[in-house]
C-alpha cells in the first residue's frame, strides 16, 4: 500500500518524490512534504519512539507499542493469551489432532488440517498422496490435479489449471522455474523465467516498462526511496535474487512440518525451531522481500532515515541475519503508565525475525516500587520498609527491628543475652555459634566469620585483620569468584585454581583499552589478557552488552580508598550493618565519605547496568544507585524533619556483600 500511493503521486507529478534526512532528532513531527521540491523530509524519534512513515505526506513521531496478532497452532507464544488456542507450552502454541472437531483452517496442530467437509482435523497427506486442497498436503508441498506434490517440481511444458498463476509477473507454486505463462483461457504453462536485460539494479524513467532480456515480459518502472528521486526496474522472476529465493524456499520447506498448515511460512513458526533453520529462513525471507514484496527498487541508496522508516522491516531481516546461534541481549523501552498499574511487561517477541526478550517498562507513582522480575511481568506494590538494624538510625519504634528507638538509635540486645540472627546484638556485639551475643573480636584474634570480627577487621584464614592489609602474595579465603577481596590491598586475589574461593593476593587486573560494548556470550579480557570476565547486558533500549569493571579499575580502587578512610572514624554499628548508609546515617559529617565509597564500590559491581539506559529502566533497576548519587552531591543528610532515608534490601545485599 505504501509503494503503491507513492507511485501515485509520483506518476502524477511526473517524477519521483526525493527523500531526505535532516539531522535532528525530536519526539514531534518526523516527515514532512515540500512539494515544492518534491521532497519527503525526515527526522529522527528519539529512544522509544518510531516514525510511522506511511502513506501520508506527514507523520508524528510515537511510542514503540507492541502490535500483537494471535498465534496459530505451532507458532512461538510466550502467553497463553498469545495463542487462538488460549494455550501456550514451552512457547509453542497448541491446537487440536485427529478427529477433534475444528471450525477454523487454523484449529489445527501441525501435520493436520481442518477439512472442510468433515469439519475434523485430519492428518496431512504425504507428497504423491491424494488431496482437495493445498492444506490437505504435508507444507512442502502442494495440490496439483488432486495429488500432493512438491512446491516447484513441475518441468517446462507442464500445463496445469488448478494452482494460482500471478497474472503480473507469471509467479506460481507448481513449476520448478517459478513461471508460468497463459496457454489459453484458464490454462497454464510452465515456462523458462524471464530475465533482466542487463545486470541489476537498472535504472529507468518513471512511467516506461522494463523488458526483459526475452523482449516480451513486462514489468513498470517503479520509484525507489532515495535522495536523487530515481526510479528503478523490479526484479523479473529469472534473476539470481529471485531464483535463489526459490531454491532457499525448497530449503525451507523441509522444516515447515512444525508450521500451521495454512500459515507454512511464518516466521512464528520457525522462531520456535533450530538456529540453522532460523538462518535458512532468514536467507530466503531476504530475497522474498527484495522480490515478491517488491523492495529491490525501494532500497537502492536509502539515506539512513529511509532505512529507519520505509524499509525498516527489509533492514530488520538483515540485521537479523547476525543474530541467530548467537546470544542477544534483553531490549528495555519506556512506555506510558499502565491503566492496570503494570510497570514490566514481559515479551519475547518475533516481530524483528528473530526472537527478542523485550521489557516494556512503566514508572509507578511516587509512593509505589516496582518489583525486579527478570522474564515475569510486574505490578506496582506499595513500598515495604526495610526495618532498621541495632545502631542504625531511626526516628520511631516502628523503624527497629528491635522495635526500640532511643536517641534516633535502634537498640538491640545485650552481651550475654540469647540471640537468633546477627543482627540481633547491639553494635560490638555478635551472635556466635551458641546464639549468645558475644563481644566482637579484636585485631589478630580468631573467627570464623567476618561479623566475628570488629567492624574495621575482615575474617582471613580464621583470624580477624584490617581490611585491605595483605601484601601480594598473602593466602586469603575472602575471596569471591570474580577475586574481589576486602583482605587484600589491591582489592583483588588470584583464585587457586585447585581451591575454589582461595587465592593469593595480587596485582588487579585494569580493562583493556578500548573495551566497552561486547557481543553477548562473548568475554571481555582484561589489560594483560589474562584475566576475563563475561560480557553481560545491560537495560538499554539497543540490547547491548557492556564488559564488566575489572577491579584495578577506577571505580572500585576509589571505592577501597573511600572505604579505609571510613574505617578510621569511631563509629558504633551493627555488625551486620557496618556498610549500610542506615548506620551511618547517625553520623552526618561521615555521610559524603560513605555515598563515595558506595556509589563507586556499586558502579564496579554493577557497570554493566549503568550504562546508557532508558529512564524507565533507571527508575525502576537502579533506583538505589541513583539516590545515592543524589546524596553524594548533596553531602549532608539533613534530618530537620524527623525524615530517615529508605535503604532497600537490594542495594543493603549489594554493599553488604562482596
Amino acid at each position: 500500500m505504501l509503494f503503491l500511493s507513492l507511485l501515485l503521486f509520483g506518476s502524477a507529478a511526473g517524477q519521483c518524490p526525493k527523500f531526505t534526512c535532516l539531522n535532528e532528532t525530536t519526539t514531534e513531527k518526523c516527515l514532512d512534504y515540500d512539494s515544492k521540491s518534491a521532497t519527503y523530509k525526515i527526522s529522527y524519534c528519539t529512544s522509544d519512539y518510531i516514525c510511522p512513515a506511511g502513506s501520508s505526506q506527514e507523520a508524528f513521531c510515537t511510542f514503540n507499542k507492541p502490535i500483537y496478532s494471535l498465534r496459530y497452532p505451532g507458532e512461538f507464544c510466550t502467553w497463553d493469551s498469545d495463542c487462538t488456542s488460549n494455550s501456550c507450552v514451552f512457547n509453542v502454541c497448541q491446537g487440536l489432532i485427529a478427529p477433534q472437531t475444528c471450525i477454523n483452517l487454523y484449529d489445527c496442530n501441525p501435520g493436520y488440517f481442518c477439512d472442510p467437509e468433515s469439519g475434523l482435523c485430519e492428518e496431512q497427506a504425504e507428497e504423491g498422496g491424494d488431496c482437495l486442497v493445498d492444506e490437505g498436503c504435508v507444507n512442502s508441498a502442494i495440490c496439483i490435479k488432486g495429488t500432493c506434490e512438491p512446491i516447484f517440481s513441475q518441468a517446462v511444458g507442464y500445463a496445469f489449471t488448478d494452482v494460482d498463476v500471478n497474472p503480473n509477473t507469471g509467479f506460481n507454486f507448481a513449476c520448478a522455474t517459478g513461471y508460468a505463462i497463459v496457454k489459453r483461457e484458464g490454462v497454464f504453462q510452465c515456462a523458462k523465467a524471464p530475465v533482466s536485460k542487463q545486470a541489476v539494479p537498472i535504472q529507468c524513467e518513471l512511467g516506461t516498462k522494463c523488458t526483459a532480456s526475452d523482449g516480451v515480459s513486462q514489468q513498470n518502472c517503479q520509484c525507489g526511496y532515495n535522495e536523487a528521486g530515481a526510479a528503478y526496474c523490479p526484479l523479473f522472476i529469472g534473476d539470481s535474487i529471485a531464483q535463489s529465493m526459490i531454491t532457499n524456499w525448497i530449503a525451507i520447506s523441509k522444516y515447515s512440518s512444525a508450521c500451521n498448515s495454512i500459515r507454512r511460512w511464518s516466521f512464528e513458526c520457525f522462531a520456535t525451531l533450530s538456529g540453522e533453520a532460523q538462518a535458512a529462513y532468514n536467507a530466503w525471507e531476504v530475497d522474498y522481500m527484495l522480490y515478491n514484496q517488491s523492495h529491490y527498487a525501494l532500497i537502492q541508496n536509502n539515506p539512513p532515515c529511509v532505512q529507519e522508516t520505509y524499509t525498516k522491516d527489509y533492514n530488520e531481516v538483515i540485521t537479523a541475519s547476525t543474530k541467530y546461534n548467537t546470544s542477544v541481549c534483553p531490549i528495555y523501552h519506556c512506555s506510558p503508565s499502565s491503566s492496570y498499574n503494570q510497570c514490566i511487561l514481559y515479551r519475547q517477541e518475533t516481530a524483528n525475525f528473530y526472537v527478542q526478550e523485550t521489557f516494556y517498562l512503566s514508572n509507578c507513582s511516587e509512593s509505589q516500587v516496582c518489583p525486579v522480575t527478570r522474564t515475569a511481568n510486574s505490578t506496582c506494590q506499595s513500598a515495604e520498609v526495610q526495618l532498621a538494624y541495632p545502631g542504625d538510625y531511626c526516628t520511631e519504634n516502628a523503624q527497629c527491628l528491635s522495635g526500640s528507638c532511643k536517641s534516633k538509635k535502634c537498640q538491640g540486645l545485650s552481651e550475654g543475652d540469647a540471640c537468633i540472627n546477627l543482627y540481633d546484638c547491639g553494635p560490638g556485639l555478635f551472635c556466635n555459634d551458641d546464639s549468645v551475643c558475644q563481644e566482637q573480636v579484636s585485631k589478630n584474634g580468631q573467627c570464623s566469620d567476618e561479623y566475628d570480627c570488629e567492624n574495621n577487621l575482615i575474617c582471613n584464614l580464621g583470624i580477624c585483620i584490617p581490611y585491605f592489609s595483605l601484601g601480594t602474595g598473602a593466602e586469603t579465603d575472602a575471596v569471591d569468584y570474580n577475586g574481589l577481596s576486602f583482605a587484600c590491598g589491591t582489592g583483588f586475589a588470584k583464585i587457586n585454581s585447585t581451591t575454589p574461593l582461595m587465592g593469593s593476593c595480587a596485582a588487579a587486573p585494569v580493562s583493556a583499552l578500548g573495551a566497552y560494548t561486547c557481543t553477548p556470550g562473548s568475554v571481555c579480557m582484561d589489560l594483560s589478557n589474562i584475566y576475563s570476565k563475561p560480557c553481560t547486558c545491560g537495560y538499554s533500549s539497543e540490547g547491548l552488552g557492556y564488559c564488566p569493571s575489572f577491579e584495578g579499575d577506577k571505580h572500585l580502587q576509589a571505592a577501597i580508598t573511600a572505604f579505609k578512610k571510613l574505617m578510621t572514624y569511631d563509629v558504633s554499628c551493627n555488625t551486620f550493618s557496618r556498610k549500610s548508609e542506615n548506620c551511618w546515617m547517625r553520623y552526618p559529617k561521615y555521610l559524603k565519605q560513605f555515598y563515595y565509597y558506595a556509589t563507586n564500590f556499586t558502579m564496579y559491581q554493577q557497570f554493566p547496568y549503568l550504562q546508557k539506559n532508558p529512564d524507565c529502566a533507571d527508575n525502576i533497576y537502579n533506583t538505589e544507585y541513583y539516590g545515592l548519587l543524589e546524596r553524594l552531591a548533596k553531602g549532608h543528610f539533613d534530618d530537620s524533619k524527623g525524615n530517615i532515608l529508605t535503604f532497600c534490601l537490594g542495594i543493603a545485599i549489594l554493599i553488604v556483600g562482596y
